[in-house]
């Protein structure tokens, strides 16, 4: 954690460690100041938004070292604490951040404990000031377990990442209904519609072409198009057995960092957990902005995709599979919505292509937006085509192959524990 007010201090995570330099400069007081300032009697929030906070102390008492934004915490005497974030217009506008905050809404319309957008300054939940957009939320209760960890990090234990899975379940439950266009377009979010339908190769292509800038990044880091290469046996699989499963808001981006823990299941990291067939206390999701319109096969795979392989720690070209936690969070979703053998099958042909969208987007946030080549490469050699490639090993098709098989093996797992005439939804 750094000083309070400390708001030059260097260091944000990266692609693979903490960078010495942020891609944002921190939040200034003046600045949060100025957002939280207290709306006026005829400015007030109103319908489901919760008021704008008093703004007696502003010194921010955290900044996030998360990229794409700034963030930070403010902690008040006698007031709610409060997350400030502000983003460049290059990556959100005030028409997407809406979109973000009547998706939080509508799962707060179904029980889901998730927190409202706050009205700001100017009475609305979105301020602009060129070239700034910024929102603000109260402080979720819990822990943020893993607000120190590199986004890839695995769980913490088994039993956590079984909660995380029972937790994306209840996240699915609560998204169904909500409508909305896919934002297919905006820059980094999981974005499925690129990969849909019989030619997803070709889908794809036409994708990036829409996109000049990243075309062109692509064109001058990878001109033998190697990386259409690594993912042409992912696209192939994914031709022969379309994603046809009902559309949803996903959250496309489900690991620990992103997730409040109740103390429950935050305490120590350890492996004590209730049976995997009881309910538990699961965590609240917050981040909302690589959501975007998918299914549920593609945001489970985006969800182990994030935590469930060693991306940060190669060896010998291969990577560490939580072979354990993939089983829990796979369980933990199970719980509340049966896992069918056909939907096994379809997160298993999705994995291999679960990052490609969001990478080629970092690719274009490196290169055009913040002007560093270097990272674009990594992006580009480490991210989009090394886990493709990956994916293509042996190891790698075992890991798809283990997640298809899952309900099988589930299955047979219940009958031989089960008494004598009971399955697995019995009593």
């Amino acid at each position: 954690m750094e000083n309070a007010g400390d708001h030059d201090a260097p260091g944000q995570f990266g692609l693979w460690k903490k960078h010495a330099e942020r891609d944002w400069p921190a939040l200034t007081e003046q600045e949060i100041a100025s957002v939280l300032a207290p709306a006026s009697p005829d400015s007030a929030a109103t319908g489901d938004r919760h008021p704008s906070p008093s703004c007696d102390k502003t010194a921010p008492f955290w900044h996030s070292e998360r990229p794409f934004s700034a963030a930070a915490l403010i902690v008040r005497q006698g007031a709610p604490d409060v997350i400030v974030k502000r983003h460049h217009h290059g990556l959100r506008s005030r028409e997407t951040l809406q979109t973000e905050h009547a998706l939080i809404r509508h799962l707060h319309g179904r029980g889901l404990p998730v927190a409202l957008p706050l009205a700001l300054a100017n009475g609305e939940d979105v301020t602009c000031e060129d070239p700034w957009v910024y929102e603000a939320f109260p402080r979720l209760s819990g822990r943020d377990l893993y607000r120190d960890r590199m986004s890839w990090d695995p769980y913490f234990s088994v039993a956590q990442a079984r909660a995380a899975g029972q937790a994306l379940a209840r996240y699915h439950d609560a998204a169904t209904g909500f409508e909305a266009p896919d934002r297919a377009d905006t820059p980094l979010v999981s974005a499925l519609a690129p990969l849909l339908g019989t030619q997803p190769e070709s889908a794809l292509r036409r994708w990036v072409a829409a996109q000049p800038a990243l075309e062109g990044a692509l064109d001058r880091h990878d001109p033998h198009g190697r990386w259409l290469a690594a993912l042409a046996p992912h696209l192939h699989r994914a031709a022969q057995k379309p994603d046809s499963f009902p559309s949803l808001w996903g959250h496309g981006d489900w690991h620990g960092s992103n997730l409040i823990w109740p103390d429950e299941i935050a305490g120590g990291g350890t492996d004590a957990a209730p049976h995997p067939d009881a309910d538990i206390v699961a965590p609240c999701p917050f981040d909302f902005g690589m959501a975007d319109r998918t299914t549920r096969p593609f945001d489970i795979a985006v969800a182990l995709e994030r935590s469930m392989f060693g991306w940060l720690s190669p060896e010998a070209g291969s990577y560490r599979v939580e072979w354990e936690q993939i089983d829990a969070f796979l369980s933990g979703y199970d719980r509340l919505w049966p896992l069918s053998g056909r939907l096994c099958k379809a997160i298993a042909t999705m994995l291999p292509l679960a990052h490609v969208t969001f990478a080629c987007s970092e690719i274009w946030y490196y290169d055009t937006l913040l002007g560093r080549e270097d990272d674009a490469r990594t992006a580009l050699e480490d991210y989009l085509i090394a886990h493709a490639a990956w994916f293509s090993s042996p190891d790698g098709r075992a890991a798809c192959d283990h997640i298809a098989r899952w309900e099988a093996r589930s299955q047979k797992a219940h009958r031989q524990d089960a008494p004598p005439g009971k399955g697995r939804f019995a009593g």
